[in-house]
C-alpha cells in the first residue's frame, strides 16, 4: 500500500511538472500572438484551463502527502509498540541537591542514564520541579517510574505534561518506618519526538523538608538504532533557585515600600507591598533593568483577607519564561483570601412594624437587618434571566454567611410547586398555580420564578410581570420560559420578603438598602458579593502561576486565561462564586450558545495551561471551562484539569453548567473528584480529548435525559477517549446516563470504566464508529443502549428539515485533510447511509446485575458488532460487595481478553490536596 502511494506521488509530481511547462508555453504563446484579436479568447481559455488543472493536481498531491504522513506515523507507532523494551541501567547517581538550578547536569549523571536518584530539599512555598530528558532518534521512552520518599508531606502532584502521549498507568502510596513513599508510573503509547518532561509540584510547608526522587526509564529502540542513550538535560527547581527574586505582599503592607521583606521591619520604614498590582509593577521594573533571574520571581502573599474591587490584569509584558517563571503564591501554608465582596457589620433586630407584619410569625423573633448603605455598599446588581440557553452573566448581590452561600427567600422552601394549566397555550406566557400562597405578598415588583418549564434538562429564571390572585394566573416577561410552559412541570418563587421564614434565608429591599436575614447560627462573618468582572484576567500571558490562594465572594468569575502558555492554577480554593471558577479561552459570556452556533470556533485557549489540585465549590454556573486547540487544523492545545475536587457547582443555573466543560482539541481531564450536582459533571465539545481516572458520583440528581459525561450532535467531534473513570450512584430518573453519546456523537472510545448504579450507563444515540470495550457495569438498567434515532424520530437531520449535522460536517471540511486523513470513515459518510449507526462495537465488557443491552429502532447484531461480553457470570471480581472490582485469578474474564482496570489509579492522587482545602464533612 505504501509503495503504491509513493508511486502515485511520483506520478502526480511528474504531472505537475508537465503542467507547469505547459502553463509557461501558454503564457509565451499569448505574449507572441496577443496582437491577433481572433485568438485572444482561445488563449485566455487555455490559460484558465491549465491553472484549473494545476490547482487540481496540487490538491491531489497534498492529499497523497497527508496520507503518506499518516501511514508513516502509523508505521512508527506500530514499530514502537512491538519493539522490545530495553532498560539502560548505567548505575545510580546520588547527590545532595540544595534546590539550585542546573543548566545541564548530564555531565554529572553521564550521558547514558536510565536510573537516577536525587536527594533534594526545598523551602516553604509551592513550586514545580521539572526534569527534562532527551533520547536519541529512533528510540522512545516507553515509561517513566518515579519513586518519591521522605519524611513529612510529600511532593503534591507527580505528572507528565507532554500532552496526550503520556498517561499515568499506576500509582501507589504507602507509609514505611522511614517515612512516606509515593510511586507513580507514566507510560507513552506512541514514540515521542523531543525532550520528555517530568514535573512534580511541591507542597507548601512552613518548615524545610527533604525528599528523595528516583527516576527509572524504560527505552524502546523502535528503529533499531545502534546508539542507545537517554540524557538528562536539565533539572529545574522553580523555588529557592540560584538568582531567584522574591517580593512579598501583606494586608499590613505598604505600596511605597520595597516589597523585599516578608513583614514590616522595625520602625516600619520598609516591608511588604500592600497590593498585587504593586508587585506586578515591581516585576515590570525588574524586567526593564535587565534579564529575568534564573529561577524566576516569586510573589509571596502573607495570610489574611485581600478585598478586590477590580480585576487584576496581566498581559504579555507580565509573562515569565521556562527558566524564569512568575509565581503568585501563598506564603507557606498561610491562608490567603482574595475576596470580591465586602464584609457587612451592624446586624440588629427588626423593629419596623410594617416589616414585621409582612414576616411570618415564626420568623419575627429571628430575622435581623443591616443597612448596606451604612456599610458603603450601593451597587446591588440586578436579578437577570439565567439558565439553559442564557448567557453566563454576573449574579446579583449575594449573601455569604460564615463561608457558606445563603438562600434568597423563596417558596416552597425546598421542594417545587407545579404548573396547573396554561390558558394561552405552551408559548402564551401565562400559567396557573395551585393554592393562595401569593395572596399575602405585598410587593411584586421584582418577584421571579425558577423552574424546569417543559423539559427536565432545561431550567431558567423568569421575571413575573403580574399575578392575578383570583384566577391564579402568572404572566411573565418574554421570552416566557425555556420551550414555553407545560402543565405538570415544576417551579418555585423567589425574592419575596414574606417568604423569609427559615434559617439561612435573606432578602434585600433595594429601595431602602436594608438586608434582612435569618442567621442559622451566631454571626462570625457575613460578606456580600460585589465584583462583577473576573478577579484575575490573563491575556497572552505565559509561565505565570497562582498557587495556594483562596478566591471567593464575587458576582462574576475568578480567573480567565486567554492565549498564552504554561500557566498553572494549582492548590487554590474557589468558593462562593457567581459564575465559574476558571475559564481557559475567550468568549465566556456566551460560550455555550456560540459553541452550538459555530462548531469551528477557536476560543484561543493557548496551550499547556492547566488547573491542578484545586477545590471548587458553591459556584453559580459551573467549575472549569477548558478550551484550547484549533478544530479546523486539529491542532492540540494540551491544556488540562487534573486532580481537582469539584462539588456543588450548579448553585444558580442548574443545567448545562458542568464541573468541567472541555472544547477545542487535545485537552485532558484526569484524576478529578466530582460530586453533588443537579446535572452533568463533564460536557465535551471538540476532538482528541482524554477523559481519564476521574471519580464522579451523585450528579444528575435533579434532572432527566442527562449524562454524567455528555457530548453530542456533531459527527466531526471524534477521537475522544473516555477511560478508567469510576462513575457511580447517579440520580434515579429514567433517562440518566453515566456516559451519554447523544444525537449522533461518533468516533468515541469508552474503555475500562467502572459504572455502578449508573442508570442507563452508556447510551449511543444514533452515532457511528464508537467503541465500548473492557468496561464493568454493576446494577445498571441497561448497561448499554443503542438507538437509530436518525431513522425514526430524528429523521429531520437527514431529510433537509434540520441541517445541523450536515452543516457541521461541511464547516469542518470533513472530506478533506486533516479530517479525511485522521478520520477516514468521515470522508464518505454522506454516501453511506448516515442515519444508520454503523461502525459501533461493543466488546469484552462485564455486566453484573441490572439489564445488559437494549437495541432500539430495529437494530440487530447485523449492524452493531457485539462480541465476548460477560453477563451475570459468577466469581468474576475479588470483592464486589466492598467495591473491589479487580479480577480474581480464576475469573472467566481472563478468557475473553478482558484487561485489569487500574482501580488504584482512579480519583485523586493521594496526599495531593492540602488538608485546609478539603471540604468540611457534613
Amino acid at each position: 500500500m505504501s509503495c503504491m502511494l509513493f508511486t502515485k506521488a511520483i506520478i502526480s509530481f511528474t504531472f505537475l511538472g508537465l503542467l507547469m511547462g505547459s502553463l509557461c508555453g501558454y503564457i509565451a504563446a499569448y505574449l507572441i500572438y496577443k496582437s491577433k484579436e481572433d485568438s485572444y479568447e482561445e488563449q485566455i481559455a487555455a490559460l484558465r484551463s491549465s491553472i484549473s488543472k494545476l490547482n487540481s493536481s496540487l490538491n491531489e498531491a497534498k492529499t497523497i502527502i497527508s496520507i503518506l504522513e499518516a501511514k508513516l506515523r502509523e508505521m512508527r507507532v506500530n514499530l514502537f509498540r512491538t519493539a522490545p523494551r530495553e532498560n539502560l541501567v548505567v548505575g545510580q547517581f546520588e547527590r545532595e541537591w540544595d534546590g539550585s538550578y542546573f543548566a545541564n547536569i548530564s555531565d554529572a549523571f553521564g550521558e547514558d542514564v536510565s536510573n537516577i536518584s536525587v536527594k533534594a530539599s526545598y523551602m516553604p512555598g509551592w513550586s514545580p520541579l521539572i526534569i527534562s530528558i532527551r533520547h536519541v532518534n529512533g528510540t522512545g521512552i516507553k515509561s517513566i517510574v518515579a519513586r518519591i520518599s521522605g519524611e513529612g508531606p510529600l511532593p503534591v502532584y507527580p505528572e507528565c505534561i507532554d500532552g496526550k502521549l503520556w498517561h499515568s498507568s499506576s500509582s501507589n502510596f504507602h507509609e514505611t518506618d522511614q517515612g512516606s513513599v509515593l510511586e507513580m508510573e507514566f507510560a507513552s503509547e506512541e514514540p515521542y519526538e523531543g525532550d520528555a518532561n517530568f514535573t512534580l509540584v511541591l507542597s507548601p510547608s512552613k518548615e524545610q523538608l527533604s525528599f528523595t526522587l528516583e527516576l527509572n526509564l524504560t527505552i524502546i529502540n523502535y528503529m533499531r538504532s545502534t546508539v542507545q542513550k537517554a540524557q538528562v538535560l536539565k533539572m529545574l527547581s522553580l523555588h529557592e533557585a540560584k538568582g531567584m527574586v522574591a517580593f512579598y505582599v501583606s494586608p499590613d503592607g505598604n505600596d511605597s515600600w520595597s516589597g523585599r521583606f516578608a513583614e514590616p521591619v522595625q520602625g516600619k520604614t520598609d516591608g511588604p507591598f500592600a497590593t498585587l498590582e504593586r508587585a506586578r509593577d515591581a516585576i515590570r521594573e525588574l524586567k526593564r533593568s535587565g534579564p529575568m533571574p534564573e529561577g524566576g520571581v516569586y510573589i509571596y502573599l502573607r495570610g489574611g483577607t485581600y478585598v478586590r474591587g477590580a480585576t487584576f490584569q496581566l498581559t504579555s509584558e507580565d509573562s515569565g519564561t521556562k527558566v524564569s517563571p512568575i509565581i503568585y503564591s501563598a506564603y507557606g501554608d498561610e491562608e490567603v483570601r482574595l475576596v470580591g465582596g465586602k464584609r457587612v457589620e451592624g446586624f440588629e433586630r427588626v423593629t419596623d412594624p410594617i416589616v414585621l407584619a409582612r414576616l411570618d410569625a415564626k420568623a419575627r423573633d429571628h430575622v435581623l437587618q443591616v443597612d448596606l448603605g451604612a456599610n458603603g455598599i450601593t451597587d446591588y446588581g440586578k436579578l437577570q434571566r439565567r439558565g439553559f440557553g442564557c448567557p453566563i452573566l454576573p449574579s446579583a448581590l449575594e449573601l455569604f454567611f460564615n463561608g457558606e452561600p445563603m438562600q434568597l427567600a423563596r417558596w416552597p422552601n425546598h421542594n417545587w410547586t407545579k404548573i396547573v394549566s396554561v390558558p394561552n397555550g405552551q408559548n402564551g406566557g401565562v400559567f396557573t398555580y395551585d393554592g393562595d400562597r401569593p395572596n399575602r405578598w405585598k410587593n411584586l415588583d421584582d418577584v421571579w420564578v425558577h423552574g424546569y418549564w417543559t423539559y427536565d434538562w432545561a431550567d431558567s429564571y423568569e421575571k413575573i410581570r403580574s399575578i392575578d390572585f383570583d384566577s391564579h394566573e402568572i404572566t411573565t416577561y418574554e421570552p416566557h420560559g425555556v420551550y414555553g410552559y407545560t402543565v405538570g412541570q415544576r417551579f418555585y418563587f423567589l425574592n419575596i420578603l414574606e417568604e423569609l421564614d427559615e434559617p439561612g434565608e435573606w432578602y434585600l429591599d433595594r429601595e431602602t438598602s436594608i438586608l434582612y436575614f435569618w442567621p442559622p447560627s451566631q454571626i462570625e462573618e457575613a460578606y456580600v458579593s460585589i465584583l462583577e468582572d473576573p478577579m484575575v484576567a490573563m491575556q497572552n500571558v505565559s509561565y505565570v502561576s497562582f498557587c495556594g490562594l483562596t478566591f471567593e465572594c464575587m458576582r462574576g468569575s475568578a480567573i480567565v486565561i486567554v492565549g498564552g502558555s504554561h500557566n498553572l492554577i494549582y492548590g487554590c480554593t474557589f468558593r462562593n462564586i457567581g459564575d465559574v471558577a476558571v475559564c481557559i479561552g475567550a468568549g465566556l459570556e456566551d460560550i455555550y450558545n456560540e459553541l452550538y452556533r459555530n462548531t469551528a470556533w477557536n476560543r484561543i485557549g493557548g496551550y499547556e495551561n492547566g488547573v491542578v489540585g484545586c477545590t471548587i465549590c458553591h459556584t453559580g454556573e459551573g467549575g472549569i471551562i477548558l478550551g484550547g486547540g484549533d478544530r479546523k487544523e486539529l491542532t492540540p492545545a494540551r491544556n488540562f484539569a487534573v486532580n481537582n475536587i469539584i462539588y456543588d457547582y450548579q448553585r444558580i443555573a442548574r443545567t448545562y453548567r458542568p464541573a468541567i466543560a472541555i472544547d477545542g482539541v487535545g485537552n485532558r481531564i484526569a484524576h478529578n473528584l466530582i460530586y453533588n450536582s443537579s446535572h452533568s459533571a463533564i460536557i465535551l465539545h471538540g476532538n482528541d480529548h482524554l477523559i481519564e481516572f476521574n471519580e464522579i458520583h451523585h450528579v444528575c440528581m435533579e434532572t432527566n435525559d442527562a449524562g454524567a459525561f455528555y457530548m453530542g450532535r456533531d459527527f466531526t467531534e471524534r477521537g475522544n477517549v473516555v477511560r478508567y473513570n469510576y462513575i457511580h450512584d447517579l440520580g434515579n430518573a429514567s433517562m440518566v446516563q453515566a456516559i451519554y453519546l447523544d444525537d449522533c456523537a461518533s468516533g468515541t472510545t469508552v474503555f475500562g470504566n467502572i459504572l455502578v448504579r449508573a442508570g442507563r450507563a452508556v447510551q449511543i444515540g444514533g452515532g457511528r464508529d464508537n467503541l465500548i470495550e473492557n468496561n464493568i457495569f454493576i446494577a445498571c438498567n441497561p448497561a448499554v443502549q443503542v438507538d437509530a434515532r436518525g431513522l425514526t424520530w430524528a429523521s429531520f437531520w437527514f431529510d433537509g428539515r434540520d441541517n445541523t449535522l450536515i452543516d457541521r460536517l461541511r464547516a469542518m471540511n470533513y472530506d478533506k485533510p486533516p479530517y479525511s486523513v485522521r478520520y477516514p470513515e468521515l470522508a464518505r459518510i454522506l454516501e453511506d447511509e448516515p442515519a444508520v449507526p454503523k461502525g459501533n462495537r461493543i466488546v469484552r465488557n462485564i455486566c453484573v446485575g441490572g439489564r445488559w443491552l437494549d437495541l432500539l429502532d430495529g437494530l440487530t447484531e447485523r449492524i452493531i458488532f457485539i462480541k465476548d461480553n460477560l453477563v451475570d457470570v459468577p466469581q468474576v471480581f475479588l470483592s464486589p460487595d466492598e467495591g473491589d472490582y479487580r479480577l480474581r485469578e480464576d475469573s472467566p474474564a481472563h478468557e475473553i481478553g478482558f484487561k485489569q482496570i487500574p482501580m488504584e489509579c482512579i480519583g485523586l492522587y493521594l496526599k495531593a490536596i492540602p488538608d485546609w482545602t478539603k471540604p468540611k464533612p457534613d
